[in-house]
């Protein structure tokens, strides 16, 4: 007498209807079903619910109210039918838009040194400082500052040739930088960066 004995998956019914619903409607052969189901087991889903019950649910996101949270709009959910059961999976949030932030003022160079110099102070070294770069030179500006009672202070003036003049307030005392300093070389490419700002206004000055 033959006997015929049928081997066992050790998946359960509930299993089994999963791995066939994959292999149906995703096109998976039972490997990839197999493991799509364990993929989606340690995700875990978010509920579980029946059919009326996901018809209703549905209902409220369509009104775009969320009963459960504070009246704000819910993302629509994502939902696979399972034999007699729906499983129910929270949608993805979109990502919140960042809120750009306003631009700092730039603060002018010199403002946090001569804005704490008296106006007489400011005469004496305007003063000072036209004698010394002497006839035919321009101060374009000051490149760097320091008023601090902790230091030295000075006053950097960049010279329209390229130069940089150093004045303490305090002794009225002043000195030429090195021009192969690095303070010079930053003072210079300074310079030039203006220069193309000018040059790149008059051109959009002149296309108008």
């Amino acid at each position: 007498m033959e006997t015929t004995t049928e081997k066992k998956s050790g998946w359960t019914a509930e299993q089994e209807a999963r791995i066939a619903h994959f292999q149906e409607t995703l096109g998976l052969d039972r490997g990839a079903a197999i493991r799509k189901m364990r993929t989606e087991d340690h995700a875990g889903p978010q509920a579980v619910v029946s059919a009326p019950e996901l018809a209703e649910q549905q209902k409220k996101l369509d009104e775009g109210v969320n009963t459960k949270l504070t009246g704000k709009p819910k993302p629509a959910a994502r939902a696979e039918l399972l034999g007699n059961r729906v499983t129910v999976y929270k949608a993805a949030r979109a990502p919140k838009a960042k809120v750009a932030k306003a631009p700092k003022a730039k603060r002018k160079a010199g403002d946090s040194a001569e804005a704490h110099l008296s106006p007489q102070k400011l005469t004496a070294i305007n003063e000072l400082v036209r004698k010394e770069i002497g006839k035919g030179r321009a101060v374009e500006g000051v490149f760097k500052s320091s008023l601090s009672d902790k230091y030295t202070k000075y006053i950097w003036y960049g010279i329209d040739n390229g130069t940089v003049l150093s004045v303490n307030p305090d002794t009225m005392t002043t000195r030429w930088l090195d021009e192969n300093s690095r303070s010079v070389k930053l003072w210079q490419k300074a310079q030039r960066a203006s220069v193309k700002r000018e040059e790149k206004a008059a051109k959009k000055g002149e296309a108008k």
